[in-house]
């Protein structure tokens, strides 16, 4: 890889996170090597219009788990009561989308 191949690959999110857990991690440590999504810049964030719109739909994610740690809850504790309320067997994908609707309409109720 080139130096600047390295850089560009940098700022990426994946593709298709499999569980909570891995979106979690891909934002307080990175996946596969690229770097944490909580410390894109505004400009690798908003780089390419699929960087951004995926940024934008996990970040919901990120910022409730990020609530409930500092109410004290574990990031363990917190996806838990995620997939309490949204369901144990529903999509990352799925997760994202209802969380996203239910913060268009004030947060789920018992979220946090």
């Amino acid at each position: 890889l080139q130096g600047s191949e390295v850089i560009e690959n940098a700022a990426t999110l994946s593709k298709n996170p499999r569980t909570l857990e891995l979106l979690w991690q891909e934002y307080k440590h990175g996946i596969d090597g690229r770097k944490s999504a909580e410390q894109f810049t505004t400009a690798e964030r908003n780089r390419t219009t699929r960087v951004k719109q995926t940024y934008y739909r996990r970040k919901t994610f990120w910022d409730a788990i990020e609530k409930m740690i500092r109410g004290g809850a574990t990031c363990q504790t917190a996806i838990g009561r995620i997939r309490q309320i949204y369901g144990a067997t529903t999509s990352v994908t799925n997760v994202l989308m209802d969380m996203k609707s239910d913060k268009r309409n004030g947060f789920h109720p018992d979220l946090y």
